[in-house]
């Protein structure tokens, strides 16, 4: 049996949200909406910070991934702009090419 075999290969996909209305709760649910019009599953979204953020998603699944982020959503002044910026196999390693810090995880 080969690693990975049933589960699959996880890419990571680190991507840029342009636009006036790209922030916080407001750059997700455009993400959502971007995602449900193309009629594609949404990726797991692993980091939001400011208008950068990283997505997981299969190896299959990647290129379809990568079309659908390279769209924009909504019109004239409300309009945001998606644009990949890099892939990777692990998270570590997409994260310092972008220049993101893994997030501090409250202790209980």
């Amino acid at each position: 049996m080969v690693v990975k075999e049933k589960r699959g290969r996880r890419r990571y996909i680190a991507f840029e949200a342009s636009g006036a209305a790209a922030a916080g709760e407001q750059l997700y649910s455009a993400l959502q909406a971007l995602f449900n019009r193309s009629g594609t599953r949404m990726p797991k979204l692993i980091q939001l910070e400011g208008r950068l953020g990283i997505v997981r998603c299969l190896e299959p699944e990647m290129r379809t991934v990568i079309d659908v982020l390279n769209r924009s959503i909504g019109e004239n002044d409300a309009k945001i702009s998606f644009r990949t910026l890099f892939t990777s196999g692990t998270l570590k390693a997409l994260r310092a090419r972008v220049g993101l810090v893994k997030p501090e995880r409250p202790r209980q």
